[in-house]
């Protein structure tokens, strides 16, 4: 296992899992694992039958795979979370489902473990997940027992009427800095001033319960998201906060958990999503948004702004003469190049395969055709390890105001293909 991570096998042991996998040999053998570590693990081949599995078994973490017949795990998941909210879901994907990863993020995954299956950090998503809900599990228990909480709860506590804070735990005022209550109410009347955003909306509250007020107001939503900051220049931190009335009182006490990393880790999922594997610039999903979002502003304002496509000459050689690996670590050095010599405002994405495209901001047809010759010469005086000297065709297209994202993506097209057919290593320009 990690060694920053000590897994409690007792913990887990008091666990139920549901695992939900078409592929009978994997199944199998994640469903051994599995086994000799969890209380109690339900096996399912798609996600129906997990689904009837879920509903009938009400286990406390469901483990499932994306892509499977009759319901697919993203459905699956979605109805799960509809139901029971507060259940993990770990989702067993590949990188080449990008197509599903920004739905599962709508959707609430908690965890996303790659395929191939590593039984290490599969049991760690499990781990962190069971901490998770053991959490969820303690603040129902510590409401039975409020005073207890509100001293010994290693959550942020706070207790307010929602006029003012009538209690902050110990744990909560170390992280904004004070020693006592009192100490804090020499300088604050309620802790809005340490508020970033509440379900991500900017807070705008001062010196008032509006955070509250805010989160009693959506009894739908049970697990709200806020940041918080202590001081102006430091990082903020993510906390889901759950709260409950004291009963026969118009009191409430709201529960702070700090779920930092796991918001980081779906982040940095979400820029996954939108990134090529092999060079790390922007995929074709990312850059079809970027087009269409661009297309809609130079509509309305009629800012200039123009694309340049272009691949590698006898690309296929390359792969043919000097394996794979060798073609690879050309993408990579084309992307670093190209990277260097654009600006930051510009889109660079790697189009398919050996083709890579460029969305230059704001810039009309000639300066576009200046910068195409540019990154050809570059490309075309470097010289790559192992193979040495390549060249590049390129075709320049300027948005046009009858034009729309296929029209437009059509004729840079059509001019690259020109400029190779034209003799390659050469830059070629859209007819209108």
């Amino acid at each position: 296992m990690s060694q920053k991570l000590q897994v409690d096998l007792t913990l887990l042991k008091t666990l139920s899992v549901l695992y939900v996998e078409d592929n009978e040999d994997i199944r199998e053998q994640l469903a051994q694992f599995l086994r000799r570590r969890v209380g109690t693990l339900h096996v399912a081949a798609n996600g129906q039958e997990g689904l009837d599995v879920f509903r009938r078994e009400q286990p406390d973490i469901v483990i499932t795979d994306i892509l499977m017949p009759v319901m697919d795990g993203l459905k699956m998941s979605e109805i799960i979370k509809n139901e029971e909210p507060a259940t993990p879901i770990i989702v067993t994907t590949a990188f080449n489902e990008q197509d599903y990863f920004i739905k599962a993020i709508d959707i609430g995954i908690d965890k996303y473990v790659i395929k191939p299956i590593n039984t290490e950090s599969l049991l760690e998503a499990v781990y962190k997940s069971a901490l998770i809900l053991l959490q969820r599990r303690e603040i129902d228990a510590h409401n039975r027992f409020i005073q207890y909480m509100l001293d010994m709860n290693p959550n942020f506590v706070v207790v307010s009427d929602l006029s003012q804070v009538e209690f902050i735990n110990k744990t909560f005022l170390a992280y904004l800095g004070y020693n006592s209550l009192e100490d804090f109410r020499r300088e604050h009347r309620c802790i809005d001033a340490f508020f970033v955003k509440v379900d991500g909306i900017p807070y705008t509250g001062e010196n008032t319960q509006k955070w509250a007020e805010t989160l009693i107001a959506s009894p739908v939503v049970t697990n709200h998201i806020v940041y918080l900051r202590t001081q102006p220049n430091a990082e903020p931190k993510a906390f889901i906060v759950t709260f409950t009335q004291i009963p026969d009182t118009r009191k409430y006490i709201f529960s702070f958990t700090d779920i930092t990393q796991l918001e980081q880790e779906k982040l940095n999922f979400a820029e996954q999503a939108i990134r090529d594997p092999l060079t790390g610039i922007f995929n074709r999903e990312k850059f079809d948004t970027a087009l269409m979002q661009e297309i809609e502003r130079a509509s309305r304002y009629h800012a200039p702004f123009s694309l340049v496509m272009f691949d590698i000459d006898r690309f296929k050689s390359i792969n043919d003469n000097y394996g794979h690996h060798a073609g690879d670590n050309v993408l990579r050095g084309i992307t670093a190049l190209v990277t260097e010599n654009i600006r930051e405002i510009d889109i660079f994405a790697r189009w398919g395969g050996e083709e890579f495209i460029i969305l230059v901001n704001g810039t009309p047809l000639n300066q576009s055709r200046q910068l195409a010759e540019k990154l050809r010469e570059i490309i075309e005086t470097f010289s790559f390890s192992e193979i040495g000297h390549i060249t590049c065709s390129f075709g320049v297209a300027e948005f046009a105001d009858d034009d729309n994202e296929e029209k437009l993506l059509e004729r840079v097209d059509k001019a690259l293909y020109r400029a190779k057919d034209e003799g390659r290593n050469r830059v070629a320009i859209a007819t209108p």
